[in-house]
């Protein structure tokens, strides 16, 4: 059985390829798309997002197979597309050769070919939190006489435990990843 060359984890590719074919056994329609792996990509969609240099740039494929069956799989598959580049309002269109695109690895180890890969969505849009400074009076009067009684374990203060230290005869216990059962 193959080992993994790629650990899991978002990676950085440029398209070489692609093809649209069919499924073998249920004939769905399916983008092929054969790709350079150039850059793991940490902490994507993050302001923290780096890209790592990899050693070795080897070619993979990636099968987004067409599900028509389910308007949500559809639906994602498109957002998949589009945040790879695809921008045009029809397949005929479809060119993504020499793209750079964002793809992900997943590990399947009882396969024959143990990598899955697939094309990145894109991040989630967050909605920032709105703060509204009229309920402030709302909480002053929810939490009352509480919060204006003296604080009797502040953070600075340490925290107190019931946890006795180990006596110094007491046996000394292998750790958990060598015990036996």
């Amino acid at each position: 059985m193959r080992q993994p060359e790629y650990k899991e984890g978002n990676y950085v590719a440029k398209v070489v390829d692609q093809a649209f074919t069919e499924t073998r056994e249920k004939k769905k329609p399916m983008i092929v798309l054969r790709v350079t792996i150039n850059n793991l990509l940490v902490d994507a969609g993050t302001k923290f997002e780096e890209l790592q240099n990899l050693a070795n740039h080897y070619e993979r494929k990636i099968h987004l197979v067409i599900n028509h069956d389910s308007d949500k799989a559809m639906e994602f598959l498109l957002k998949k597309l589009r945040y790879a580049g695809f921008e045009k309002p029809s397949f005929r269109d479809f060119n993504l050769a020499g793209s750079t695109v964002r793809c992900t690895c997943s590990h399947d180890l009882s396969s024959e070919y143990p990598e899955n890969w697939d094309l990145m969505l894109p991040p989630r849009e967050s909605t920032p939190l709105v703060h509204d400074p009229k309920l402030s009076k709302k909480m002053d009067a929810l939490f009352g006489k509480a919060l204006k009684e003296p604080i009797t374990n502040s953070a600075e203060s340490p925290i107190e435990t019931d946890v006795e230290p180990p006596r110094e005869d007491a046996p000394i216990l292998p750790p958990d990843d060598e015990v036996p059962f």
